[in-house]
């Protein structure tokens, strides 16, 4: 296992919650105190748990090895790419990069739709104005 396949089990609401408050907590201490990693792991417990990943606190010698292996196996792991992993298993680096835009494009009439049933219809017009405008700069290919 390593560090990408933990990320996959961490559940994204509670992970940014738990991140959220760490962050909000330390910007408010002029300085730091051994006494606050203490409390960053408690609060990053909130984003372990419910993950059927072995124990962050009160490890035993099975959790620290696993955790000592999931460090030796990712030290400076960089995220995955999304566009590298479509490449790969496609085989097609350009039909990746067509995925992309597509996605892209998916996210961008959500949005719009998004704004037109929020009842701001010149506001979803103007979003995808923008988006098309921002498409055609980058080179990306699309139709109106």
């Amino acid at each position: 296992m390593d560090i990408n396949d933990v990320a996959n089990q961490i559940n994204p609401r509670r992970a940014q919650l738990a991140l959220a408050q760490i962050m909000a907590a330390l910007g408010a201490y002029e300085n730091w105190s051994p006494a606050h990693l203490e409390w960053i792991a408690d609060h990053a417990t909130m984003a372990w748990t419910g993950t059927g990943l072995p124990s962050i606190a009160d490890q035993d010698g099975d959790a620290v090895e696993f955790w000592k292996g999931v460090v030796d196996s990712t030290a400076m792991a960089a995220p995955v790419d999304p566009l590298a992993r479509w490449a790969e298993m496609f085989n097609d680096p350009e039909l990746a990069g067509e995925i992309a835009a597509a996605l892209n494009w998916i996210q961008a009439y959500a949005t719009a739709a998004a704004l037109r049933a929020a009842g701001n219809p010149q506001a979803a017009e103007t979003f995808l104005a923008a988006h098309r405008a921002r498409a055609t700069i980058d080179g990306e290919t699309h139709q109106s």
